[in-house]
């Protein structure tokens, strides 16, 4: 092999590795990296003005770093499939400096949080016609159905 080509596959290869390590500790690797328990779960986005919008729960994201799940005021990070439903009681304006959004979360065990997030990025989500995305400003309530649910209703 010509060793300008050798050089050349070498470095290649070794920045495929280095994106593949950087896609799994970030978690914006496939939807595959997504927690199984969420898989056939659905997550519903109830605007303030009553408007509902159907998302496949395993690709709820809050910002486009954090992964699977919210960063809580409290310094808990809290991944979507241990909540049942998220409640938004009042946010800050989206540009504040520093502007959280308070909320009162229902965990999959029934136990009730009252906590904050940084309010400064959206949640989004697919579904069969594409990304979906919405602020915390906009947002009245999140909340998740998984298949054990949806089979009650």
């Amino acid at each position: 092999m010509n060793p300008m080509r050798s050089n050349y596959v070498r470095h290649v290869a070794s920045a495929v590795g280095i994106a593949a390590v950087l896609a799994a500790a970030t978690g914006l690797g496939t939807a595959a990296a997504a927690p199984s328990q969420d898989a056939g779960a659905t997550a519903n986005f109830i605007a303030l003005n009553g408007t509902t919008t159907e998302v496949q729960a395993d690709s709820v994201r809050y910002c486009s770093t954090v992964g699977f799940g919210i960063p809580l005021s409290s310094g808990q990070e809290l991944a979507f499939d241990e909540v049942q439903s998220i409640d938004v009681l009042a946010a800050d304006d989206r540009f504040e400096p520093n502007g959280t959004a308070s909320l009162q979360i229902k965990l999959v065990d029934g136990d009730l949080l009252q906590d904050s997030m940084p309010a400064n990025c959206d949640l989004f989500g697919q579904n069969e016609i594409g990304r979906f995305s919405t602020s915390l400003q906009d947002l009245q309530r999140l909340e998740f159905t998984r298949p054990a649910e949806m089979s009650e209703r």
